[in-house]
C-alpha cells in the first residue's frame, strides 16, 4: 500500500499533488499519474536491466509470489550458477557505510535505483521512512513481495526516474546512489553524460534537507585495476583513462556506439559535485569495492598507512612491491587519487558534522581515559564481519580502540554476551594470559544500537597470514605454519588450564543433553537418515564415559584463524561472544585443525570435502602432525585418548545444529553436513583409531 505521509508534487509545475482513487492528481494542470499495485508510476520507460536476465527475473518473479523470495532466489541462481548474485542482493551488510553519517533514527531516505532492495531493506532497520524508486517493473515487484515477507512497512515502492523527482523541496535526510550515478548518461541520447548527471545531482541536491547528505557508490576513473586491465563500463579495456573524444571513439570502433558511462577521478568528483550547488565533500575507500565493502576507511593519511599496515600483508615479492608503492603513495598524498572505488559522503549546505560514533567516542572520553588531544584528527576504520561491523579508532598511525556495534534489531545479545563473557574470564586466567585475551574497556546502549569498546591487540589476523602465503602447500612453508599452530596449541593449553572448572560427571541427563540430542537433532533434519550403526557405537562409548577423566573445559566456541592474532610468537585471541562450557573439551581444537589445517593440502581440482578426507581418514603428509597436535594437547591436559574418537563426530555435529538454522550460513552447514557423510562412511579408518 502507498505510504500517505510521502508528499509527491507533479513533474511538470511542481504542484503538490493528491491521491484520487487509483491515482495523483496534479489539481493545478490536470495532470495524472496512475498507482498500480500500490506503487506510484512516474515514468513508462520499458528498458530493462540488471544483474539478472529479464526471463530469469520473470520466473523467480512468479515463484515467490507461492515461496519464500530467499529459497527461490537461491535455488534459482544456483542453477543458473549465480550463487555471487545471491550474496549480492541478500547482504545486508552493503549498506553498513550508513554508520559512518551522522543520521537520526528518525531520518528520510531516498534510496535512487533501489533494484532489488537489498540497501533499502538494510535501512529500513534503522531509519523512520525510506523511499525506493526504480524504473524496471520487474526489479520493483521483487522489491515489493522481499519487503512484504520480511514484515517491513516503512518502504515506499516509486516506479520514477532521477531526471524527474515527483518530490517537494528539502524532503529528505540521506539520498542514496549506489551504482547509479554512471549509467545517467545512458538515460538520454541526445544530451552530453556529464550534462545528465549535474541534472541529476542537482534533482537530488533540491530534495535534500539544508543538513541532507548524498551518499554516492562509484569507481574512480584512474584507479589502478584500470590500468591492470579492469574493465569499465563501456565493457572494454582503458576506455576510462581515455579523454572523452578519444572514449567515444574507441567505443564507437568497437561496439559502435559512443561512450556514455562517465566516471571522474578525486578532483573530478570534487568539480561536478561543486558545480551541481553541493558545499562539503569526504571521500572514503571501500575494499574491495564499494558493492563488498569489507573494509571502509577514510581516505586521510593516518587511516591509508593504518590499512597498509595491516592488511597488506607479505612477504613475497609481488605483495612487497605493492606494500613499498602505496606506502609512497600514502607519504606523497597521492594514494587516494589512484584506489580502485569511492565511497563519497556530501553534504547540501552545512558541513559535515561528527557520525554517531566519533560523537559517542567524544562524550565518553573521561570513562575511556582519553587525553583531549586524542580527540583531535581521529578517524575510524570500519570492517564487516559475519554479524555486524567493527570499527578502529585511529589517532595518528595508531589504533586507540577496538569498537564493535550491533543494531538492536539484529544480533541483539551478541555484544552484551561477549561483555559478560570477558567479565568472566578476566577473573579466571592467570596473569601471563591478560595480554593474549582482548580486554573490554565500556560497554553501553545508545540511540537503537549496543557498543562494546575493547582495547586494540597488535597483532595480525592468522587467516590473512595465511592468505599471504603463496605455496602452503610446500615444505617449507607448512613448516613455518606448522610452528604458527604449535604456538596456538600451546597457547590453547595454558588458557584451558587456567579456566577448567572440575571434570564432568555423566549422568543420564547430561550424557542426554551433550550426546544423545545434538545427534539426534542432526539425524532429524537429514532427509529422513536414520541411526546407524556407528550411531549406536556412539551411544555405547558415550554410557562408558564416566570411566575417563574427562576435565570440564569451556570453549571459545569458533575458535579459528580469523579470531587468532599473531604478535611475532605471541598469541591473541579475539570475539569471544561464543564463549560456553556446553561444548565438550577438543572442540576448539578441531575447529582450529578444521578451518586451518586443510589449505596446505589445496589444490585447484581438489574439493573441500576431498581435503577433508586425507586430513583426517587417510595417510597424508599431515598425519604426524595431527596425531602430534592432538595428542600433546590431551596429554597436557590429561584427556584420555579414548575420548579423541567419540569427540570429533560430537564437534562436527554441533557445528552443523549451531548454524542450520541460520540462513546466512547455509554454506558452513552444508559443509560439515558432508563432512559427517564422510565421517559415517569412513569411520573405521579415521586416523585417531
Amino acid at each position: 500500500m502507498m505510504n500517505q505521509d510521502i508528499s509527491y508534487v507533479c513533474t511538470t509545475c511542481g504542484h503538490l499533488l493528491k491521491k484520487h482513487n487509483d491515482c495523483l492528481t496534479c489539481e493545478k494542470c490536470e495532470k495524472q499519474w496512475p498507482i498500480i499495485d500500490g506503487i506510484p508510476q512516474f515514468t513508462e520507460e520499458h528498458h530493462y536491466w540488471g544483474e539478472i536476465s529479464q526471463d530469469l527475473m520473470q520466473q523467480i518473479n512468479k515463484q515467490i509470489q507461492k515461496e519464500n523470495w530467499k529459497d527461490v532466489l537461491k535455488r534459482t541462481l544456483g542453477e543458473h550458477n549465480q550463487e555471487e548474485t545471491y550474496d549480492f542482493v541478500t547482504d545486508l551488510k552493503r549498506a553498513n557505510w550508513h554508520l559512518f553519517l551522522p543520521l537520526p533514527s528518525n531520518a528520510h531516505v531516498l534510496d535512487i535505483g533501489c533494484g532489488l532492495g537489498t540497501i533499502s531493506h538494510s535501512l529500513s532497520r534503522h531509519y523512520e521512512k525510506i523511499v525506493s524508486i526504480e524504473t524496471v517493473p520487474e526489479r520493483l515487484f521483487f522489491s515489493k513481495i522481499r519487503f512484504q515477507q520480511e514484515n517491513i512497512q516503512n518502504v515506499e515502492l516509486v516506479r520514477a526516474n532521477l531526471l524527474d523527482l515527483p518530490f517537494p523541496e528539502n524532503s529528505f535526510d540521506l539520498v542514496v546512489m549506489n551504482g547509479v550515478l554512471e549509467w545517467v548518461g545512458l538515460s538520454e541520447q541526445s544530451k552530453n553524460p556529464r550534462d545528465l548527471q549535474l541534472l541529476a545531482l542537482r534533482n537530488i541536491h533540491r530534495v535534500l534537507k539544508n543538513t541532507g547528505t548524498l551518499y554516492i557508490g562509484i569507481e574512480n576513473r584512474i584507479g589502478y585495476s584500470y590500468f591492470l586491465g579492469r574493465v569499465d563500463h563501456s565493457y572494454l579495456k582503458y576506455s576510462s583513462l581515455l579523454p572523452r573524444r578519444l572514449a567515444n571513439l574507441y567505443t564507437r570502433r568497437k561496439k559502435n556506439e559512443d561512450y556514455r558511462t562517465y566516471t571522474y577521478s578525486y578532483s573530478g568528483y570534487q568539480k561536478l559535485l561543486k558545480q551541481a550547488g553541493f558545499q562539503d565533500t569526504n571521500f572514503y575507500c571501500p575494499f574491495p569495492g564499494y558493492n563488498k565493502q569489507n573494509l571502509i576507511f577514510e581516505l586521510k593519511k593516518n587511516a591509508v598507512n593504518y590499512y597498509i599496515k595491516q592488511f597488506i600483508v607479505s612477504k613475497y615479492f609481488k605483495k612487497r612491491v605493492i606494500y613499498f608503492l602505496t606506502k609512497a603513495l600514502s607519504n606523497l598524498g597521492l594514494f587516494k587519487y589512484v584506489v580502485g572505488d569511492y565511497i563519497i559522503f556530501t553534504q547540501k549546505s552545512d558541513p559535515i558534522p561528527d557520525n554517531k560514533i566519533i560523537n559517542y567516542i567524544k562524550n565518553n572520553w573521561t570513562k575511556l581515559n582519553l587525553n583531549k588531544k586524542h580527540l583531535k584528527n581521529i578517524s575510524l576504520l570500519g570492517h564487516n564481519y559475519a554479524s555486524g561491523i567493527s570499527f578502529l579508532l585511529l589517532h595518528k598511525n595508531q589504533s586507540l580502540f577496538h569498537i564493535k556495534l550491533s543494531s538492536k534489531t539484529d544480533n541483539e545479545n551478541t555484544l552484551k554476551q561477549e561483555y559478560e563473557n570477558l567479565k568472566i574470564i578476566k577473573n579466571q586466567i592467570s596473569v601471563q594470559l591478560k595480554n593474549s585475551i582482548i580486554s573490554f574497556l565500556l560497554f553501553d546502549e545508545f540511540d537503537g544500537f549496543q557498543i562494546l569498546i575493547q582495547n586494540t591487540l597488535p597483532g595480525i589476523r592468522l587467516d590473512e597470514l595465511f592468505n599471504a602465503c603463496k605455496h602452503p602447500h610446500k615444505e617449507k612453508e607448512q613448516k613455518i605454519w606448522f610452528h604458527k599452530l604449535d604456538l596456538v596449541k600451546t597457547f590453547l593449553i595454558k588458557f584451558h588450564r587456567s579456566v577448567q572448572n572440575g571434570y564432568f560427571n555423566f549422568t543420564p541427563d547430561e550424557l542426554e543433553l551433550k550426546i544423545t540430542k545434538p545427534f539426534k537433532q542432526f539425524f532429524d533434519n537429514s532427509n529422513g537418515k536414520t541411526l546407524t550403526n556407528e550411531m549406536e557405537n556412539i551411544f555405547r562409548q558415550a554410557r562408558n564415559l564416566n570411566d575417563l577423566s574427562i576435565p570440564k573445559i569451556p570453549q571459545h566456541g569458533d575458535f579459528c584463524a580469523c579470531n587468532i592474532l599473531m604478535d611475532k610468537e605471541h598469541v591473541q585471541v579475539i570475539d569471544w561472544e561464543n564463549y560456553t562450557l556446553t561444548y565438550l573439551p577438543l572442540f576448539d581444537l578441531f575447529h582450529i585443525l578444521t578451518t586451518s589445517l586443510m589449505p596446505f593440502l589445496r589444490v585447484k581440482e581438489i574439493s573441500t570435502q576431498t581435503i577433508f578426507k586425507r586430513s583426517y581418514f587417510e595417510q597424508s603428509e599431515l598425519t604426524n602432525f595431527i596425531r602430534y597436535f592432538i595428542g600433546n594437547y590431551c596429554e597436557q591436559l590429561n584427556i584420555a585418548k579414548e575420548f579423541i574418537k567419540l569427540c570429533f563426530p560430537l564437534y562436527l555435529i554441533t557445528f552443523h545444529n549451531m548454524f542450520s538454522s541460520n540462513p546466512a550460513k547455509q554454506e558452513i552447514v552444508e559443509n560439515y553436513r558432508q563432512y559427517l557423510d564422510i565421517y559415517f562412511e569412513h569411520s573405521d579408518k579415521m586416523i585417531f583409531s
